[in-house]
């Protein structure tokens, strides 16, 4: 069975529960001691992870420094997926796809010190990943703060057999910048220059589609029963390969009379249910419109 948490913590707290957790189900495993939380100055609080069944790589990183994309400044959670470990240089190795869930953004410089900062947040962890939603504090002089989803899954029920994992990776937010997209970062983290990608499927796609929620859920009116369909992911960047549906997240619609913090549990037998989080964020009014999964 899944975990799920509603709380209020800083984010190198939050990387340790998903390690933790995912550590706890027994697929995974620590991939290198040296990776801890102890340090929190620029990319030093960090967990690796290893899963032992598909031998795949996960690096949770708070980048708490001065990484920009495009002139456009940004601090918040960086992931990696890799193929390899270098025990030496202690360091992921092989094939490397990143992507980050910035929170934090500005177009001069950021001054929230995240060692110390809050995060409203939603997480649920099962055998499967994991999924993470987090609204940042307000913060006066960093001018484009966001909220953010993370999912990472792993999905047994692939619609048909390739040379590739069953991972994907999912980020959004209601305030990330194209720049983030089009320009790699300035600095290199473990020797790659990266971009921010909202799908990934290691290790053969990065893309800003590649997947969509074709239908919002929606809330009847009449008798408060809520119906949806999970995300389908997809093989390449046109949408045109389905691959398996997500299950560990959902999109939904705030104008369908379903608000944030709704639970939607499947109809019949199911203990199946769904955490809605329409989130604002300190500065931007535009609606990030997703469930994460509460309950297995």
């Amino acid at each position: 069975m899944g975990t799920y948490i509603a709380s209020v913590k800083y984010l190198w707290e939050i990387i340790e529960d998903i390690a933790d957790q995912l550590i706890a189900t027994g697929d995974w495993t620590d991939a290198d001691a040296t990776w801890t939380t102890a340090v929190k100055t620029a990319e030093n609080a960090r967990r690796a992870l290893v899963h032992t069944a598909d031998g795949v790589y996960l690096s949770l990183i708070m980048e708490n420094g001065a990484q920009s994309n495009g002139g456009i400044y940004w601090k918040g959670l960086v992931i990696i997926f890799s193929s390899g470990w270098n025990a030496g240089a202690h360091t992921p190795d092989g094939t490397k796809y990143y992507t980050f869930v910035p929170f934090e953004v500005s177009t001069v410089t950021i001054n929230a010190d995240l060692t110390l900062f809050n995060l409203d947040y939603r997480l649920f962890t099962s055998v499967a990943g994991f999924a993470l939603v987090v609204t940042p504090q307000p913060n006066a002089t960093d001018n484009q703060q966001g909220s953010c989803i993370a999912v990472v899954e792993r999905n047994v029920s692939k619609l048909y057999a390739d040379a590739f994992t069953n991972f994907y990776i999912f980020v959004d937010g209601n305030f990330i910048r194209g720049e983030l997209n089009t320009s790699s970062t300035v600095s290199a983290l473990f020797g790659v220059n990266y971009k921010w990608w909202k799908y990934s499927r290691p290790f053969t796609l990065q893309s800003q589609t590649g997947w969509e929620g074709t239908y919002a859920a929606l809330a009847s009116r009449a008798d408060g029963k809520a119906y949806f369909a999970r995300p389908i992911l997809h093989n390449d960047a046109s949408n045109l390969s389905p691959i398996f549906q997500a299950d560990m997240f959902i999109t939904a619609d705030n104008t369908r009379a379903i608000n944030d913090d709704d639970e939607i549990a499947l109809p019949g037998p199911s203990t199946e249910k769904y955490q809605i989080t329409i989130k604002q964020s300190p500065d931007s009014a535009a609606y990030m419109q997703y469930g994460i999964k509460k309950a297995e």
